[in-house]
């Protein structure tokens, strides 16, 4: 639950400990923070959403431990399933929160009442066209969602074939990876104005990615992220961030 909360924000935090730890009314919590009572109880409701949220959720129930054990679990159940059918079920049970898909992707498949990996593995397997169809074609999606199956020891190889994922051009500059202003300055300023820059940098010294000024945890992640879309090898660096 400490976990849960602390990923809100301090004003959110504060509120919900006054509301239920500290059995503070509305009208009494609004008089610390100079709030009206319904504007705190907006904040409340706001809270309490985000801590419903099936990702925080799972850590209130299992723990970190146990959201990571049960995580590895599926990992290994789906390796060891005799069949992809076997593995589409066993998928059934990650939902786009809890494996951290994208809300892009999840919008995109939430029309098609899509809604966790093996509902992705289902239409893969179906028609690798129609997937690419449901994420409008968007390399980044179609990247986002052959890797995070691929987690799961999937093979999306016959998939990737089909559409001419391989075969697709890779972006060459890194103004073309949409990144933060933060993430984007950082890298001009160090000189890394390319992908094969990046690329050659985390091959070969990957200690001086993490060392460059200006990029945070957030930042290195939301590189990371982008570089593996691209189909390029960041875990020298995972290695190293943790």
């Amino acid at each position: 639950m400490r976990y849960a909360l602390s990923t809100l924000k301090a004003r959110e935090q504060e509120i919900i400990k006054l509301k239920y730890e500290d059995d503070k009314t509305y009208q009494e919590i609004g008089e610390i923070f100079s709030l009206s009572r319904a504007r705190v109880g907006q904040i409340n409701a706001k809270a309490l959403r985000k801590l419903r949220h099936p990702s925080r959720l799972e850590r209130i129930k299992y723990g970190f431990v146990g959201q990571q054990q049960r995580k590895q679990q599926l990992i290994d159940d789906c390796r060891n399933a005799k069949t992809r059918e076997e593995q589409i079920e066993i998928l059934k049970n990650v939902s786009f929160a809890q494996c951290g898909l994208s809300l892009r992707v999840h919008i995109r498949t939430g029309h098609h009442n899509i809604s966790s990996l093996g509902g992705i593995m289902e239409i893969m397997d179906k028609d690798p066209s129609e997937l690419a169809e449901i994420l409008q074609n968007d390399e980044e999606c179609l990247a986002e969602a052959f890797r995070k199956l691929g987690e799961y020891h999937v093979d999306c190889s016959k998939a990737k074939e089909v559409i001419g994922f391989n075969n697709r051009k890779r972006k060459e500059n890194i103004s073309e990876l949409v990144l933060s202003h933060r993430t984007y300055t950082s890298l001009m300023r160090s000189g890394l104005d390319s992908i094969a820059k990046l690329e050659t940098l985390i091959r070969d010294d990957p200690e001086r990615l993490l060392r460059i000024r200006g990029l945070n945890d957030r930042s290195i992640e939301e590189l990371l992220s982008k570089l593996e879309n691209e189909g390029i090898d960041v875990t020298s660096v995972r290695k190293l961030s943790k």
